[in-house]
């Protein structure tokens, strides 16, 4: 596993594509979320979309800074135009925003590749019984990755 310094030491010296990258982190989710329920939303499809055109724009000598080529799940919380917007409620499953939010805003101008949206306590509601689990209706528990018989608690907790 790599930190995102190493990842994008390795992505600047081309031991690494962002593509290749990408892809271990959507197979990594697609593995480990049945267990652990960190995404509510893996967007595979649009991850490598971004991903190929990271790795074009650095192959062009493109760089858009540390970030370029980088994979990040963004909390359910905020709005990634036409991905949907929940906010750990089933009620908002099928809730899309036509929009984005400033954060993914520029994120996405810094060239991160957003591989989906991560659980949250429901309604991202500290007054909420489920606030410190991790618990929401849409995405259930959110298991810690280091010690599964323990939830990754708080409102972020995917």
């Amino acid at each position: 596993m790599l930190t995102i310094v190493e990842a994008a030491a390795a992505i600047r010296a081309r031991r690494l594509s962002p593509v290749e990258l990408t892809d271990r982190c959507l197979a990594a989710a697609a593995q480990l979320n049945p267990v652990l329920h960190a995404f509510n939303v893996i967007a595979a499809d649009e991850a490598r979309a971004a991903a190929r055109t990271a790795e074009r724009e650095l192959m062009q000598g493109h760089d858009r800074g540390p970030l370029h080529g980088i994979p990040y799940g963004i909390k359910d919380l905020f709005a990634v135009k036409g991905t949907p917007t929940t906010w750990g409620c089933k009620d908002f499953e099928n809730r899309v925003i036509d929009v984005d939010a400033e954060v993914h805003v520029r994120l996405r101008e810094a060239g991160a590749v957003i591989l989906g949206k991560t659980n949250l306590s429901e309604w991202a509601n500290f007054r909420s019984p489920h606030s410190t689990s991790g618990w929401s209706a849409r995405g259930g528990l959110t298991r810690n990755p280091y010690a599964l018989d323990h939830n990754a608690s708080g409102s972020s907790s995917g």
